[in-house]
Parts: structure tokens; sequence; C-alpha cells
């Protein structure tokens, strides 16, 4: 091999060397994100009743809007919409918010048989939800100071015998972050879910009832 033959084959070899330091970069060499979950509440724990033999309760596939339904942690100011830099949930939200959805049921509501999967049991219900706000809601442009975290859905309530609309309600709840932190949004979010969940449950317990829901809204806006 003569001298330019050799000097240009080190040439290619430092240019793919350096190619592939930095597809090693976007592969995961550089900082990874951080990674939370919610759903983990301590709001659920305590029963809304004791009542047994309401039958099956299925919960449907928890839908929610296409900007929400994924990973990532979404911040929205007057119309525009951002994601949060370097922080993800460790699955899909619609994945966490299902399950906690399941376990504040199997908690607050222990009289159903609460599952995900279809039954032949017909004495029961199928309960839909869809959400269509999950975000931190910042005041200021320069989204500094701590966000308000909002989750807003619908859910309707289906008999199993025939499929016909029991109930539909509109659900909002916020919850103030008390920083401007990851960290401190996530427990806004994870405290807005716990909240959002046994709203809903609170309430299908009361329609199967047949009673009026009682009492206040466990998730005041200040934290």
């Amino acid at each position: 091999m003569t001298i330019r033959r050799f000097a240009a084959a080190c040439v290619g070899f430092v240019i793919i060397c350096q190619l592939g330091a930095c597809a090693g970069g976007l592969l995961g060499g550089g900082k990874r994100d951080n990674l939370y979950r919610f759903g983990t509440s301590e709001l659920v724990e305590a029963p809304s009743t004791a009542s047994v033999g309401k039958g099956t309760l299925i919960l449907e596939k928890v839908r929610f809007a296409p900007q929400i339904d994924g990973d990532r942690l979404l911040a929205v100011h007057d119309g525009s919409a951002r994601y949060i830099k370097g922080s993800r949930w460790v699955t899909s939200a619609p994945s966490l918010f299902a399950q906690a959805l399941l376990r504040t049921f199997q908690l607050r509501a222990p009289g159903f048989r609460t599952t995900i999967i279809q039954s032949r049991d017909l004495s029961g219900y199928s309960l839909s939800t869809s959400i269509g706000q999950f975000e931190a809601q910042y005041d200021d442009a320069d989204m500094a100071r701590p966000p308000t975290v909002r989750i807003e859905g619908d859910a309707s309530l289906y008999a199993l015998s025939d499929r016909t609309i029991v109930a539909q309600r509109h659900f909002v709840v916020t919850v103030y972050a008390a920083q401007n932190r990851a960290d401190d949004i996530v427990i806004a979010f994870d405290r807005a879910t716990g909240c959002f969940t046994v709203n809903l449950a609170d309430w299908v317990t009361s329609v199967t009832e047949n009673r009026a829901q009682s009492g206040v809204p466990v998730c005041p806006a200040t934290p």
C-alpha cells in the first residue's frame, strides 16, 4: 500500500469513528430522560361503602386524546403546547391511568367484581372513560411559575344486559404543583389522578345504588 493510499484509509477510518460516536450519542450515549410514574396516591385507600353483590364491572380501555396518548409530560400555555424536557412516564399515560383506575375501583368499590376482561355475566355494568386533557397548565408565558395539573374527561356507564346508557358525567380535576420542578409536577399529576379516579369510582357507586353522591370533591385545587 502506498503512503497516499494508507493516508486516505486512515482519514476514512477517522470519519467512520466520528460518525459512530455521533450515532452512539443519539442512541443512548447522551443524558437519559428521567422516568416517572403516577397513580399511587393514598387518596384511594378508604372504601366509600361496604356494600357487596353488585355484579361485574368491566373497565373498558381508557381513551386519551392524541396529544397525550404517549409517555411525554405535556405543558401548555394560552393555546401553545410543549413537552417537558428530560421527563417521561415509565410507560404510556393511558396505561398508567388504567392501572390506577382499576386499583381505585378494587379499593373504593369492593362490591363489584372489577375486571378489564369481557365477561359473560350480564348482571353488572361497563364503564367507558375518555380523557381529553392530561396536562400541566401554565399562567405565565415563560413557564417559570408552578403550573396547575388539569385532568378532564368523560365517563359513560352502560348496563351489560342490553348496552343501554345508565348514566354519563363530565369530570374535571385541578391540582397545583408546589414548585416548577419535574418532581413536584409529577406529584401533582399523581394526586390529580387519585382524585379523578376516586371521584369516578364514587360516582359509579352512587349511580348503581340509586342514591345522590354525597360529600365534596376529594381533590381541591390548592395543595
